[in-house]
């Protein structure tokens, strides 16, 4: 018995297809469905093909866009007065930023200090209350002698030469070791006084640090125009 099987008109000239065999038309059938993939897979690779071009042209509008705010903004720019554009913009960004910063560790300073003096008497009588005075000193000398540690492991590790580098360093201290006094009231009540001290005594050196150190740099702020009128 002798089959035809003639491919679909709209296809391709080149996947047109005339099979004619003997032996079965599930044989027919299995070259028919082969030749009917390679045409699907051949109108898949073509429509992905002509998806290219689009997307290649919308690659090019956020360039536009980039290089239309570039001139706008140059326009704009040159149509200010004079004055506005010889302004030193840059060097008052500095400016303002440390003037910010160095703000901001005064706050932290006094901020500290504050919960210090808050803090300290409150631990002092509660140890009375609880007649664990000896607390007081052994905590407050544990609490030094860390902060100091602390001072000096960050002298070799960082490097610090200039004055906010070191007042901002003796600041990180202070603020690890009030950190430190929030969590005590989480811990039981031997340890708790202990603890409380031990921080108290830690913030207090590194403000005490913190004030030898301002007033080093303002000896230093004294002495260097007495010397340069020395010199003149």
């Amino acid at each position: 018995m002798e089959v035809a099987l003639s491919a679909p008109r709209n296809l391709p000239f080149s996947l047109r297809f005339r099979t004619t065999a003997s032996g079965g038309l599930g044989h027919h059938l299995g070259q028919h469905r082969c030749f009917l993939f390679s045409y699907l897979h051949h109108q898949k690779h073509t429509v992905k093909c002509s998806l290219k071009a689009p997307t290649a042209e919308h690659f090019g509008e956020p360039n536009k866009f980039a290089t239309y705010w570039h001139m706008l903004s140059e326009t704009l720019w040159r149509s200010l007065p004079e004055p506005v554009i010889e302004f030193p913009w840059k060097k008052a960004e500095v400016l303002i930023l440390q003037r910010l910063l160095h703000l901001g560790k005064k706050a932290m300073k006094w901020f500290l200090v504050f919960f210090l003096l808050v803090n300290f008497p409150s631990d002092v009588f509660f140890s009375f209350s609880r007649n664990r005075e000896l607390m007081i000193p052994l905590g407050l000398f544990i609490g030094i002698v860390v902060a100091d540690f602390f001072n000096e492991t960050s002298k070799e590790l960082l490097h610090c030469s200039t004055k906010d580098l070191t007042a901002g360093k003796l600041l990180a201290i202070g603020t690890i070791f009030a950190s430190f006094r929030l969590v005590t009231p989480h811990v039981a009540l031997p340890g708790r006084m202990v603890l409380s001290h031990i921080s108290n005594g830690g913030l207090m050196q590194a403000l005490w640090l913190l004030k030898e150190l301002q007033d080093t740099e303002g000896e230093k702020d004294v002495e260097s125009p007495s010397l340069s009128k020395q010199v003149e």
